[in-house]
């Protein structure tokens, strides 16, 4: 059976214009696969940027009033920062130690670092889109005021501190401050017993503090009942001032006898000018308080304020300021001694022999119920039979070679 023979068909080259309509196309394609990798490289751009302004902003403040740090996040900017802000969690450490962990919302953390010493905040935010993000400080706070040393005069206690100070105040335990400066406060002593003394200090840093201080009661005035007996000296006194007799004044200028009056503020307002002829005849006065109270039995206030006013009045009036202080009645404690010593009296004087007040005739009393000595402090009165007892103790002076003496040359005792 005849067969055709096999036809070879080779391909034909492509017209032009079938060439231009698949090079279009290839073109689009190429052009639509680059916009496409634009979009995705600009949308990553745009999350990059957003995600960096988003950014929760970290703050850390310190208050040198009681050494708090305060370690905060606020929201950063952008469209997405409060969802990020929403959704990040604080936690701080001090010295790598935790202080706080805040909640979500950026919570507030809140601690206390020592002063005087450099110490490392650390702070780490966590949230969405941020991963982990670290902050680090390093603070050092001055130091806080505090007491350095202490130093006692009789009636005041002083303070000195560390760093200098733009204020002090005391908030209890006692009255109040007797003089301040920038690096010292002076104290009042307190007249009965010790003080336990509150005091608020602020630094002139800002550093504040509160401080506590033992403060110890006023030193005590001494009590005296015997003056130096050397030259056999004895000491004549008289108290209260109500009466007053010349012919006391008459036996001091006849016979040169030096007499030391504790004169009553009251009294002695009733006629100041004896008290001026009684000085001019070589007497001398001294404290028996203003208006002659138990002194035990009144607030230690009361008890200053009465030795301190004959000493502001009797300076007026007679040019003398007392030293000395008798207590009314013989009546008197701790606080008294110490009420005295606030007022500026340097001594109590007590008496160690006394004229029987009630009746002359029963002659001198003694502490010991002996002879007049040398060294001994007599009482007598301003009273009636004053002139008449004080002729008695002269005598008992003459005939017992006893030298009357001013009371101020015989204190404190001596050889008695």
């Amino acid at each position: 059976m005849a067969t055709e023979p096999e036809t070879e068909f080779q391909a034909q080259p492509a017209s032009p214009r079938m060439n231009r309509k698949k090079s279009r196309k290839s073109t689009s394609k190429r052009v639509a696969r680059i916009s496409a990798s634009a979009v995705v490289a600009c949308a990553c751009i745009g999350v990059v940027v957003a995600d960096r302004a988003a950014a929760p902003r970290f703050s850390l403040s310190f208050s040198p009033s009681t050494n708090t740090v305060r370690a905060q996040l606020s929201p950063g900017f952008g469209p997405f920062a409060q969802i990020v802000f929403h959704f990040t969690s604080l936690v701080v450490h001090i010295d790598g130690g935790a202080m706080a962990q805040g909640a979500n919302h950026g919570e507030t953390a809140v601690g206390q670092i020592p002063s005087g010493k450099s110490t490392v905040i650390q702070a780490s935010a966590a949230g969405p889109f941020l991963g982990l993000r670290h902050w680090q400080r390093t603070l050092t706070p001055p130091e806080q005021p505090k007491i350095e040393s202490s130093t006692l005069s009789t009636t005041t206690d002083t303070l000195r501190f560390n760093i200098p100070l733009s204020s002090a105040r005391v908030i209890a335990g006692l009255p109040g401050i007797a003089a301040e400066s920038t690096e010292t406060l002076t104290l009042r002593r307190p007249l009965s017993k010790t003080a336990l003394a509150q005091v608020y200090l602020v630094a002139k840093d800002g550093e504040r503090s509160t401080v506590s201080v033992k403060v110890p009661p006023v030193e005590a005035a001494p009590i005296v009942y015997f003056g130096a007996s050397s030259g056999r000296r004895i000491y004549i006194t008289m108290d209260d001032g109500w009466y007053r007799d010349s012919g006391v004044l008459a036996l001091m200028k006849q016979y040169h006898v030096p007499i030391t009056t504790f004169l009553i503020e009251d009294a002695a307002a009733q006629d100041p000018q004896f008290w001026r002829q009684f000085i001019a005849a070589g007497g001398t006065i001294e404290d028996h308080t203003v208006s002659h109270p138990a002194l035990t039995k009144v607030s230690p206030k009361t008890a200053e304020q009465q030795w301190a006013g004959p000493m502001s009045v009797f300076s007026k009036w007679f040019q003398q300021t007392p030293t000395l202080g008798r207590p009314p009645y013989g009546d008197v404690n701790r606080t008294v001694q110490s009420a005295a010593t606030a007022a500026g009296l340097h001594a109590i004087v007590m008496w160690s022999a006394s004229m029987d007040s009630s009746n002359a005739t029963k002659g001198l009393w003694t502490w010991n119920g002996g002879a007049l000595k040398p060294g001994e402090i007599i009482l007598l009165h301003w009273q009636p039979g004053a002139a008449s007892e004080l002729r008695q103790i002269l005598s008992l002076c003459r005939n017992n070679n006893l030298v009357p003496a001013p009371l101020l040359s015989g204190l404190p005792t001596g050889d008695g």
